[in-house]
């Protein structure tokens, strides 16, 4: 099984089986979508894009106010939230989330998914 089915697998075992999520997109750095799994018919490929615009933006505040490496970027609205995350150097982790989640579990698990891709990337 190559390293994108089994990314693609985790993602879609993750995203059902944590309560909140409504969709999850793995893609490159330069924002082209390379896994992803929605609940709905969001386009995986207009989250990459857009999550990794925004991830840009965040990654330029944090370094112009001396707050060191980038980890994380959430937004918040008012039917939900996006938090997005580097995973390693090459990939990036973008989690579209109801607006019941529980933020504390969602970054535990979040944390814990990363560590799992980091691995299947690397492989």
């Amino acid at each position: 099984m190559s390293n994108i089915v089994k990314i693609e697998k985790k993602i879609r075992e993750f995203v059902t089986n944590t309560a909140g999520i409504d969709g999850v997109v793995l893609a490159t750095s330069e924002g082209l979508e390379m896994a992803s799994y929605f609940k709905s018919s969001i386009s995986g490929e207009d989250v990459a894009a857009m999550g990794v615009a925004l991830l840009s933006v965040s990654q330029k505040i944090s370094m112009a106010l001396g707050r060191g490496e980038f980890e994380k970027a959430m937004t918040f609205a008012s039917n939900g939230s996006v938090v997005i995350m580097n995973v390693g150097e090459e990939a990036v982790l973008i989690c579209v989330n109801s607006k019941d989640i529980k933020l504390g579990l969602l970054l535990y698990e979040l944390s814990r998914f990363n560590k799992e891709l980091r691995e299947l990337l690397s492989e």
